[in-house]
């Protein structure tokens, strides 16, 4: 079994797999024998929901115009360089 070969079955029985939390199937490389799908269990691992999970994007808000005239603004070291 090539590389790509294991990581589409890994695929595929991660997706079919309805206990997320009973472990996930990786793909492992058995050197100059090629590759094997393996199950891998252990407390806590599971196939995550999706990329980022959990967390929630939000804009963000505008920052407002710097305060600072012209020359304390753009003259380094505290303005563009």
């Amino acid at each position: 079994m090539t590389r790509d070969e294991a990581r589409r079955r890994c695929a595929e029985l991660n997706r079919g797999s309805a206990d997320r939390a009973a472990g996930r199937w990786i793909a492992q490389d058995l050197g100059a024998r090629g590759w094997r799908v393996v199950h891998v269990r252990a407390p806590g691992l599971g196939t995550p929901a999706g990329p980022l999970a959990g967390f929630g994007a939000w804009p963000w808000p505008e920052l407002p115009p710097d305060p600072r005239h012209g020359l304390p603004r753009d003259v380094p070291p505290y303005g563009a360089a």
